[in-house]
């Protein structure tokens, strides 16, 4: 079972995420011009937490927090770590 953000993405040695192969996709999409596999479904879910996370904070609130420089971080963990338990519910299997 899933237990983190790392099963569904590995860190290549650059900057940028090397996506694993049996990752699952948001927005797929084929056409006679382009393929393109879209973003990663948990980082789709974790947008949209973000969303969530960031609407139900007060303006006083958010800024802040957002003012320490640490939020960003904790924010953003926070969004992943809805996504990992929305992924972890969606691969159980039905009942």
């Amino acid at each position: 079972m899933p237990n983190g953000k790392e099963d569904y993405i590995t860190p290549d040695t650059g900057t940028e995420k090397e996506i694993k192969e049996d990752v699952e996709y948001a927005f797929p999409y084929e056409n006679l011009s382009a393929v393109s596999k879209g973003m990663t479904l948990i980082d789709w879910f974790a947008g949209q937490a973000l969303v969530g996370i960031l609407s139900a904070h007060s303006k006083t609130t958010l800024d802040k927090e957002l003012s320490s420089g640490t939020a960003y971080s904790k924010i953003s963990e926070e969004a992943y770590n809805f996504a990992i338990a929305m992924m972890e519910e969606r691969n159980k299997p039905a009942t």
